[in-house]
């Protein structure tokens, strides 16, 4: 058994806990009501970066303005106001203690200078809203705030796998696989670099 199994305990993207499934635009400029929280019982967890993506195509105007978490406004580098898909390292990272969570509506949120706008003929996006939250020990968590159609997500669950070809000392192929999970169907998965 010794070179042929293993378990991990995983990483701190698994104990990172949030919930769009009540998410909302106001004006479509405003996302809120986004809970988060550390469902770990014993590790504080520390997001260092974000990645908010949207659907430029209707929006060419609209930029990610500010960044609320905890309650707090987040200064960033780059400095927002930012076009989709940046990479956003909080200037002072967002620390989570063991079991806390911030539930409010404004606790996290998201504002835009421009409407997010859908298309106009077909009343959806191109592709959903996502924040992918960078974890101070490199996992993520990938979250659709927003679908293409326009209706909430909701609170997947991450499903992380990784297989290898070989010895766990010396593998010769390996692959890892992220993906999260409704409790009925997968709603996103990638391949990654990051090996359990």
């Amino acid at each position: 058994m010794g070179n042929s199994q293993f378990y991990s305990y995983g990483k701190g993207s698994n104990y990172l806990f949030v919930d769009p499934s009540k998410c909302h635009f106001i004006a479509y400029k405003n996302l809120r009501n986004i809970p988060i929280g550390n469902k770990s019982r014993y590790w504080m967890i520390t997001v260092n970066q974000l990645i908010v993506d949207w659907d430029a195509t209707n929006s060419p105007d609209a930029q990610l303005e500010r960044i609320y978490l905890g309650g707090a406004q987040k200064a960033t580098t780059p400095p927002l106001p930012a076009g989709p898909g940046t990479v956003l390292t909080l200037n002072s990272p967002f620390y989570l203690t063991a079991n806390n969570s911030y539930t409010g509506q404004n606790d996290n949120r998201w504002e835009f200078t421009n409407p997010v706008r859908l298309d106009s003929q077909t009343n959806t996006y191109a592709k959903p809203i996502t924040i992918t939250f960078v974890l101070s020990d490199g996992s993520k968590r990938k979250v659709h705030a927003i679908s293409k159609d326009f209706y909430t997500g909701n609170g997947d669950i991450l499903i992380t796998a990784t297989g290898f070809v070989g010895t766990i000392s010396a593998p010769t192929i390996k692959r890892s696989i992220e993906a999260t999970h409704s409790g009925t169907v997968i709603t996103s998965w990638q391949e990654t670099a990051e090996h359990i």
